[in-house]
């Protein structure tokens, strides 16, 4: 089961003096990712780092990022990504910024800090499951249309297009765990 956050929202903590205020985000798109790092740089101009990890994608294929602007190699963004990680989170973004303090806190310092905030604000944010939904296509007379049609509420399915011509061509969308019982009603119906 994967989990994505309900909420973008933010914590704070402070090591040594540093200020680490984390953000997270649910975010579906790299193009989202993007947009949201080149604000949030612009917006935290005069902070000493910026540092994200972030996760896309379903069960079937994942795309994973992270970066440490500048700290020590993997002392930042892989903690952050780590966290996202362990937590079983997909389609979210974390976006840490440091103020330094005027201690410097190493390698390990660094990676537990990076750590910790992540962790704070995943904790603090309300977590839903993501739904991983299918699409199938379906060619379909009138009357099986309309069938599908008046029991598309019952069986759990979402008509998101249809060509209507000789046949219907027409696609349809379920959550993965009702792919089962969506089957048996098209096969039993000669939908398939």
């Amino acid at each position: 089961m994967m989990l994505i956050p309900k909420e973008n929202i933010y914590s704070k903590i402070e090591v040594k003096k540093s200020i680490f205020l984390s953000y997270i985000f649910h975010v579906t798109t790299r193009e989202e990712i993007n947009k949201i790092l080149k604000k949030y740089k612009l917006k935290f101009k005069t902070a000493t780092y910026v540092v994200h990890g972030f996760r896309i994608g379903n069960l079937n294929s994942f795309t994973n990022g992270m970066s440490d602007d500048k700290e020590p190699k993997h002392t930042a963004g892989k903690p952050t990504l780590e966290a996202i990680l362990n937590k079983n989170l997909t389609d979210t973004l974390i976006i840490t910024v440091r103020y330094f303090g005027g201690t410097l806190l190493g390698k390990q310092g660094l990676n537990k800090a990076y750590s910790k905030s992540a962790y704070e604000v995943i904790n603090k944010t309300n977590l839903i499951e993501k739904e991983e939904n299918e699409i199938l296509s379906l060619n379909l007379n009138y009357n099986q249309y309309n069938l599908l049609i008046r029991m598309q509420n019952k069986i759990e399915i979402k008509i998101i297009d249809a060509s209507f011509l000789d046949k219907i061509h027409t696609k349809i969308q379920f959550n993965i765990k009702n792919k089962n019982n969506i089957l048996k009603f098209l096969q039993g119906n000669s939908l398939l």
